[in-house]
């Protein structure tokens, strides 16, 4: 569980490292967005300052063309004022005529004076307007140039940040590409993991049901060997006062009489015993016996075979017990 919980933490921070760099790719394209549309937006005004440059050139230039047309215009009138040789040539009604148009003209002149006057003012005017406008223009063009250069150049930075973003995007899309594959991977380990847990838990279901058999049944084991052990007590003292009978019945029949036949049935009666001390039993038939003693002769049979099954009853059931025991045993090691 633990190396789960830690593949489950280290999925987590990868799964949160691909969303940031997903977010500042997001924030980069964002700002490059920005970024074209200030140029765009830059290049527009260039444009337009380009234009209005244009037009006040051509504003310039039809002035100084007004300019030079006044200028031709003052001089052709300034050039009329001039005294003719023709008066010396007229009569004098001729030359009074002639004084009076030339009064007219001086007149004339004199208004035309004055508004060529006005002219030379609006001349003036215009060329210091002129020489602003081209100042203006040409201090306008130069911090033109200025910022189209600058422009340039912080277009050209932004071109070259733009394939650094592109190649950053792309290495980003590797990264995230990697970061997907091993976060699968990662999925597939969990789930393997989740398996071989669940498999795990169920072998251990399954040992802890078994060794809880296993304990019920080495329960159940004690306690029969413990019944097998008071019965094999019991036995033992049924024996015990079995010894003491065929010890009765010793005394009896030396004390009766010393025939040969008396002793070989005590002799039978030792041999069993003595075999029922090795754990081992043979059935004895007790047929020779004189007619007086034959009821103790056939009780003592009786006893004898009565012991001697149920000793063999006893050692099969300690054997039994014994191989239960040994078998529990090697299933808990």
């Amino acid at each position: 569980m633990d190396q789960v919980n830690a593949m489950q933490q280290y999925i987590t921070k990868l799964k949160t490292a691909l969303t940031d760099l997903q977010q500042k790719n997001k924030d980069l394209e964002v700002k490059l967005e920005q970024e074209h549309k200030l140029v765009q937006t830059l290049e527009e005004k260039l444009e337009y300052t380009e234009k209005k440059l244009s037009n006040e050139k051509e504003q310039v230039e039809m002035l100084g063309i007004k300019v030079d047309e006044y200028e031709k215009k003052l001089k052709s009138i300034s050039d009329t004022k001039k005294p003719s040789f023709l008066g010396k040539v007229f009569n004098n009604s001729q030359l009074d005529q002639m004084t009076i148009k030339i009064n007219q003209t001086e007149q004339s002149l004199d208004l035309q004076i004055q508004e060529n006057e006005k002219l030379h003012a609006q001349v003036f005017t215009l060329k210091t307007q002129l020489e602003i406008l081209e100042n203006k223009s040409e201090e306008e063009q130069q911090i033109a140039k200025q910022k189209f250069q600058k422009l340039t150049l912080y277009y050209q930075q932004e071109k070259a940040k733009k394939v650094e973003l592109e190649k950053q995007i792309q290495q980003l899309n590797l990264v995230q590409a990697g970061l997907q594959c091993e976060i699968n991977q990662l999925n597939q380990q969990i789930e393997q993991l989740k398996k071989d847990i669940d498999n795990k838990q169920q072998e251990f279901l399954s040992s802890r049901q078994l060794l809880d058999k296993n304990q019920e049944d080495m329960k159940k084991l004690t306690q029969d060997l413990i019944n097998l052990q008071q019965d094999i007590r019991q036995l033992e003292q049924e024996k015990n006062e079995f010894q003491s009978f065929v010890q009765e019945i010793q005394n009896y029949v030396t004390g009766l009489s010393i025939d040969q036949q008396y002793q070989d049935l005590v002799n039978s009666l030792n041999e069993i015993i003595s075999k029922m001390h090795k754990q081992t039993y043979m059935k004895e038939l007790f047929l020779q016996a004189k007619p007086g003693n034959y009821e103790i002769f056939k009780l003592a049979q009786e006893k004898i075979l009565k012991l001697g099954k149920k000793n063999e009853q006893l050692i099969k059931q300690n054997k039994q017990l014994q191989d239960k025991l040994q078998v529990q045993k090697s299933k808990q090691e």
